[in-house]
């Protein structure tokens, strides 16, 4: 009985990402750009989809059709019969069931792994944010801009806000980025084209995602100077480890599959409980 409603709920969702592809071919190139606080929304129907969460599904779903809604009529698309709901059904067993399984994995590992740095997000101060973000916006605006920017940059970057909170999770951009980009491949998949690349590369997309995570971690407190440098051989080790296996989502020899992202979070979450 479940797994009917589970089909109906994946291809409810990918009516409404039908729906969202539409806009935002749009709304991404006009000033104001996407909003990234829409593809958040996807991210949680999704993980309450995948989670059963029967509970969940249906706010997430009603609440994703009302901001799609606003954007057609903010940006006056009433009128345009391309961006009227419709009812497309590709109403397909094979594509729940293989994101049921094939998927799972690398999900869970980017579900976990978000999960981390949300952890990391709220140990850190207000000002130690703050410092990240100086950090690394002045890298980019000085280069860019000019170093003669710098007094008037660093004015505006101790306003602003500290830290991005959707719905009360904390989520980096690249990563946030990765997720769209494997619902974009699921999609098509879920239009029969070509099914095997397409959810090959959606896997490949999260497990990008989740690695961004642990590498952003890693990064803020290395900013923070709080990694302890009798850490970086281990790290080093890691990095090695993945640069082996590059275009390789299975390690050869006794090494388990996903094992590097294992690895990712066990050093992470020890430098971050130090």
């Amino acid at each position: 009985m479940y797994q009917e409603q589970y089909q109906q709920h994946i291809n409810d969702f990918f009516r409404l990402y039908e729906q969202f592809l539409l806009v935002d071919s749009i709304i991404s190139i006009l000033s104001d750009g996407r909003d990234r606080d829409i593809v958040v929304r996807f991210l949680l129907y999704f993980t309450d989809i995948v989670n059963k969460k029967e509970s969940k599904i249906l706010n997430h779903k009603e609440e994703v059709k009302k901001i799609l809604k606003g954007y057609i009529v903010q940006n006056d698309l009433t009128k345009n019969r391309c961006y009227s709901f419709h009812s497309s059904n590709y109403y397909i067993s094979v594509i729940s069931q293989r994101i049921n399984n094939d998927l799972n994995s690398s999900f869970k590992a980017f579900l976990k792994a978000s999960e981390l740095y949300e952890m990391h997000r709220q140990k850190l101060t207000q000002q130690e944010i703050i410092s990240v973000y100086r950090r690394n916006a002045l890298d980019y605006y000085l280069t860019a801009f000019g170093v003669e920017t710098q007094d008037e940059f660093k004015v505006f970057l101790v306003s602003y806000t500290a830290s991005k909170q959707v719905n009360g999770v904390r989520l980096l951009k690249q990563s946030l980025m990765e997720f769209n980009n494997a619902i974009s491949h699921l999609y098509s998949a879920w239009k029969k084209k070509s099914i095997d690349t397409n959810m090959e590369r959606a896997q490949h997309h999260l497990n990008r995602g989740a690695l961004d995570f642990y590498k952003s971690i890693i990064k803020e407190l290395s900013m923070l100077n709080k990694i302890n440098t009798s850490n970086l051989d281990e790290l080093k080790n890691l990095r090695c480890l993945e640069y082996s296996s590059i275009g390789e989502e299975r390690h050869k020899g006794t090494v388990k599959p996903l094992s590097l992202y294992d690895e990712y979070y066990k050093f992470c979450l020890e430098t971050i409980n130090n």
